[in-house]
């Protein structure tokens, strides 16, 4: 616009030239004219000031092919499908998946079943433990209590039996003996009595020194060792308790664990096919509202430097963008200046602005926005706001997001000239 305007007084001062010297009064009139104010530019893109990218945003379904999407550049109203993809294999995987949780939902059945059987049979280990353990010290008080001094006394009495059976013994010897040394004569009847008698003292001396080394190893090796045993069989009869009961605890904690987590995954599996299901329905993309429709993302409220390749066919990830949807209510200015064009601007600043395509119109735009922090090198963002008229023909329509503009801002003023 300034070089305009200087263009402007330099034809005109060329044409006074050629009409003659100008009078006094006409050199004190151009003197009062001000000089056109200097200005400056930034250039920008025309965008939305709502937007929304379409993408399927899909969690179960990780490819996609599009079957259909609308022409780029059409203009949609709110609820209008504009993305449709081939479903053929999808469909035949939820098919797949309900079998799966079919047979899934049965092994959780026999599952369950099963846990309950194995809760009643682990009862009845435990009562069989506990009877076990039970039997196990009662033998082992038996002993204490009662065999144990049983077995001392059945010791004493084998030895005090052979004592008093030598005794007798050798007492009826002692007895015959004296009987038949009074007579003279023996006959041979007695001689067969005596040698009976002496017989059975023998017997009985030898049984007695039998008795005594019977009575000595019970006491000693027989009875100790039996108390050992008594005392080792009720320790491993604990110690077997104890095992049982924690292996009756641990397999019943594992079990339960084992259920739990089939139950979650059995869960896990119902969700999946649900959510899978329900991106399933909602396969075909609708406009969340009324606008265009450009394929692929904006940056920056740019489009891309080569058109997109989408079309019937093409594979697309969750997270593709595919088209975003721009409204045609309101518009914005979205800018890139540098550091000396910052250093210009203020949030509140009006300036001029011209749609390239439009070069004869001119529009009002308003800075609401400034970044302080750039983006990239010698780069900020600027945000305006653009008063674009209610459309009264079709040529005021071309007024679309994505086309380029330009803003004329007056330069600021000087504190020396306005003290002046």
């Amino acid at each position: 616009m300034y070089r305009q305007c200087r263009l402007l007084l330099l034809l005109l001062s060329l044409g006074f030239a050629t009409c003659g010297p100008l009078s006094a009064e006409e050199n004190a009139d151009q003197k009062d004219q001000p000089a056109a104010p200097a200005t400056f530019t930034v250039s920008g893109v025309v965008a939305s000031v709502r937007t929304a990218e379409i993408s399927s945003g899909t969690e179960e379904i990780a490819s996609l092919e599009l079957k259909r999407i609308v022409p780029h550049g059409t203009e949609v109203r709110k609820g209008q499908a504009i993305v449709w993809f081939d479903t053929e294999d999808i469909d035949q995987r939820i098919d797949k998946e309900q079998t799966e949780l079919q047979l899934a939902e049965l092994d959780m059945a026999t599952a369950e079943f099963a846990h309950k059987q194995f809760l009643t049979q682990q009862e009845l280990d435990r009562a069989a433990a506990k009877r076990t353990f039970k039997a196990a010290r009662q033998a082992f008080d038996n002993y204490n209590d009662v065999d144990h001094e049983q077995a001392i006394a059945a010791a004493e009495f084998s030895l005090k039996s052979a004592k008093e059976s030598l005794e007798n013994v050798q007492e009826e010897l002692d007895q015959l003996q004296k009987m038949y040394e009074e007579d003279e004569l023996t006959e041979e009847s007695e001689e067969i009595v005596l040698k009976r008698a002496k017989s059975a003292v023998e017997t009985a001396t030898y049984r007695l020194r039998l008795a005594k080394t019977r009575h000595q190893r019970a006491l000693e090796q027989t009875i100790p060792s039996q108390q050992e045993a008594a005392r080792d069989t009720f320790e491993r009869a604990e110690l077997a308790h104890a095992k049982t009961l924690r292996e009756l605890q641990d397999s019943r904690v594992k079990k339960e664990i084992e259920l739990r987590k089939q139950r979650t995954e059995l869960k896990q599996q119902k969700t999946k096919l649900e959510t899978l299901k329900a991106e399933r329905k909602a396969l075909t993309l609708q406009a969340p509202f009324a606008g265009l429709v450009y394929h692929g993302g904006l940056t920056r409220g740019k489009l891309g430097d080569k058109p997109s390749s989408l079309k019937a066919g093409s594979k697309a990830t969750p997270d593709q963008v595919l088209c975003t949807v721009v409204s045609l209510d309101r518009f914005q200015l979205l800018a890139e200046v540098d550091e000396q064009q910052l250093a210009k601007l203020n949030v509140g600043d009006r300036g001029q602005t011209v749609v390239k395509i439009l070069p004869d119109q001119t529009l009002q735009a308003t800075v609401k926005k400034l970044e302080t922090v750039p983006f990239a090198n010698n780069k900020f963002s600027c945000v305006m706001s653009l008063a674009v008229p209610k459309a009264k023909d079709a040529k005021a329509r071309r007024i679309v997001p994505g086309l380029n503009a330009t803003v004329t801002f007056e330069e600021p003023t000087q504190g020396g000239e306005d003290e002046e």
